[in-house]
């Protein structure tokens, strides 16, 4: 197993397949709801056919700039120009 950053990342099971794709600059908000959030840093673990890790996400609260960092399966893309999530749910 190798920790490493990266500017984009394919998160894949144990089988190999996508489960999500993160780039760094993506727009993203958590599935529970939360501000708009753009991906920061995406750390991550491979393992011999499966990568985790987590996405370090930065947003405003105000004139402050806040960060957290969270796992990928709380977390869904939304397209910047129509607020629209990536799933089709609609962006409030």
């Amino acid at each position: 197993m190798k920790i490493r950053f990266t500017k984009q990342v394919v998160f894949r099971d144990r089988s190999g397949n996508i489960i999500k794709t993160f780039n760094v600059g993506d727009v993203v908000k958590l599935k529970s709801g939360s501000p708009r959030m753009t991906v920061k840093t995406v750390f991550i673990t491979d393992g011999p056919t499966w990568t985790t890790g987590d996405v370090q996400c930065q947003w405003f609260s105000g004139n402050d700039i806040l960060e957290s960092t969270f796992k990928p399966d709380s977390l869904k893309k939304i397209d910047d120009a129509t607020g629209i999530a990536t799933f089709g749910g609609r962006f409030g």
